[in-house]
């Protein structure tokens, strides 16, 4: 029987949406603070206009405060497009792992096989950059159909089924050590 996720049909881009907004307000509210304050204290150092320059021009303060909150969201763009898995089934009679995976943007559900001789596990933790959760979890890598599948410990996806995800990960375990 296959153990799915409850959130297998929610819109995964309105978490991502959410969370973008949220990167963006911080890492830009963020730098002008910083940018604030250093030119603040080089004015009153050198006696300089700096900030009163960047009073008089405020869409050259929000230049400077919005090129890092795009870097920021870009870089959240590119740590959150994985394949999910959204559920799972570990077929001992036949040796294989049934997986259902999809994409963060992509609501359609995508099915494989994969015989327990062929499964590459790797665990994974994303870098901390600014303002964003780390995602932690499993990968899945089937080179022979160059596609790799994650399952996410710690994000949305499996948080109210914790004895499903706890079983995935000891299941995978076993199925490491029994290779």
């Amino acid at each position: 029987m296959l153990t799915t996720s409850k959130t297998k049909n929610e819109n995964y881009l309105g978490y991502l949406i959410l969370e973008i907004i949220m990167v963006t307000i911080i890492t830009f509210i963020g730098v002008a603070f910083v940018v604030f304050y250093f030119l603040a204290r080089s004015d009153s150092r050198h006696d300089s206009k700096n900030l009163q320059y960047l009073f008089d021009n405020p869409w050259m303060y929000g230049l400077i405060c919005s090129l890092p909150a795009l870097l920021a969201v870009a870089l959240l763009l590119i740590f959150r497009n994985r394949n999910y898995i959204i559920g799972y089934h570990f077929d001992d009679e036949s040796n294989t792992l049934v997986l259902k995976y999809r994409g963060l943007v992509n609501k359609s559900l995508k099915d494989t096989n994969v015989p327990y001789r062929a499964i590459n596990i790797q665990d994974f933790s994303e870098k901390k950059f600014l303002f964003n959760q780390t995602y932690k979890g499993k990968s899945i890598v089937m080179k022979n159909a160059n596609l790799t599948l994650d399952f996410v410990t710690n994000n949305f996806i499996w948080e109210d089924q914790p004895r499903e995800r706890i079983h995935f990960l000891h299941e995978l375990e076993r199925i490491k050590n029994y290779l």
